[in-house]
C-alpha cells in the first residue's frame, strides 16, 4: 500500500466521498493499471503524482511499480517478501523476477473472462432455442 500511496500521490482509502459510487480503496483501483503496466512493461499506463513525475528516475519508477505490482497482485501467500522487495527496490533483484508470474496469470485470467462469456452465450443461445424451437440451428 505505502508503494501505491507514494506513486499516486492518493489515500489508501477515499475519506473525502464515501458515498461516491467509485469509493473503493486504492489497492483495488490499482490492480487493473498494475497489471497492465507489467503486461505491456510500460510504466507510462500507471497513474503518477503529479509531483512525481517531473523528478523520478525512469528506473527507478519502473522498479517501484513492478514491486506495488508484486504486493498489490498477487494472492497473499504468492506475494514476495519484505527482503526481496528492498533487493529490487535497491537495484540488487531484477523486478521482472517479481512479476514474471504475472504475465501467465493475467493469461490465466483471460481464459476465466472467455469460458465465462462463452458460457453466457449459450445460455442466451439455449434460451432463444426453448422460446423458439424452429430457430434451433442443431
Amino acid at each position: 500500500m505505502l508503494l501505491l500511496e507514494l506513486i499516486t500521490g492518493c489515500l489508501p482509502v477515499n475519506k473525502i466521498k464515501p458515498s461516491d459510487p467509485d469509493y473503493e480503496n486504492l489497492a483495488v483501483k490499482a490492480k487493473p493499471m498494475l497489471r497492465k503496466a507489467v503486461k505491456d512493461d510500460n510504466i507510462n499506463v500507471v497513474y503518477t503524482d503529479p509531483k512525481l513525475r517531473k523528478k523520478s528516475d525512469n528506473r527507478e519508477m519502473f522498479r517501484v511499480v513492478h514491486c506495488a505490482a508484486a504486493c498489490a497482485c498477487y494472492p497473499a501467500r504468492d506475494r514476495p517478501q519484505m527482503t526481496e522487495i528492498l533487493a529490487a527496490l535497491e537495484g540488487n533483484l531484477d523486478v521482472k523476477r517479481l512479476t514474471e508470474k504475472m504475465k501467465t496469470m493475467l493469461d490465466a485470467e483471460a481464459a476465466e473472462h472467455i469460458l465465462r462469456d462463452n458460457k453466457k452465450l449459450l445460455e442466451m443461445l439455449k434460451a432463444i432455442a426453448e422460446e423458439d424451437p424452429a430457430s434451433s440451428i442443431g
